[in-house]
């Protein structure tokens, strides 16, 4: 097994950076081959962390593993969901909502946080040993709500985060005019968005489960 010393912040934060641009390009790669396999960048966020916890943090169940993913799927749409259909903290509170026309950032609070609170309820029962529930539980509420903000943050950081990824990836041909089309005016947002959601999240979901995880024998 790897020395701990490779466990660290970096590298949690390389591998939620790398899976948020994989997350914003893959669609528009995989739409050459068939658009019915868009649907396999959902699982890239859970297939990055499932191999981080793999490779640093000894567990060896390739069914807790794939369950996380599974996991990572379910909280990928239930985050978006939230988002999109969930009320503005903002309308909630009485306050004024903008302009009508854009997505208000706050909706990504509500939808980072349900996609946190999911991936720790995953991450505790698939990929450490199920140890001191009530503490964990705590620290994976205020992450949680950190994660929440980072959702904000994503999202904000859309005309500036956002269009700089877009036209690096852009003059590498890692995007399309099918990914252009589908965002539409978002599309920098988004980018943005995945990339320091996933970051943030990684080093999170690491952070709070780093006390948590034993080498798991690959029993199933």
């Amino acid at each position: 097994m790897p020395s701990q010393k490779s466990d660290n912040l970096l590298l949690l934060a390389l591998t939620g950076f790398s899976s948020g641009v994989l997350t914003s390009v893959l669609p528009s790669l995989l739409v050459f081959v068939s658009r019915e396999l868009v649907f396999l960048s959902d699982a890239v966020f859970g297939a990055a962390m499932a191999w981080y916890f793999w490779r640093f943090r000894g567990v060896r169940s390739r069914w807790k593993l794939l369950a996380f993913v599974v996991a990572s799927i379910f909280a990928y749409h239930s985050a978006s969901a939230a988002s999109m259909f969930s009320p503005a903290p903002r309308d909630i509170l009485g306050f004024p909502s903008g302009n009508l026309d854009q997505i208000p950032s706050d909706r990504f609070f509500i939808g980072g946080f349900v996609g946190a609170v999911i991936l720790f309820a995953a991450g505790f029962f698939f990929l450490s040993p199920r140890a001191r529930l009530r503490g964990f539980a705590a620290i994976a509420f205020i992450f949680s709500i950190i994660s929440g903000a980072l959702g904000i943050l994503g999202w904000s950081l859309g005309h500036s985060l956002g269009l700089i990824l877009w036209k690096v990836l852009g003059s590498i041909h890692m995007v399309s005019a099918y990914s252009a089309n589908m965002a539409g005016s978002t599309n920098g947002q988004f980018y943005s968005l995945f990339v320091v959601w996933q970051t943030g999240m990684a080093v999170l979901l690491g952070v709070a489960l780093k006390n948590q995880t034993a080498p798991v024998s690959a029993e199933e």
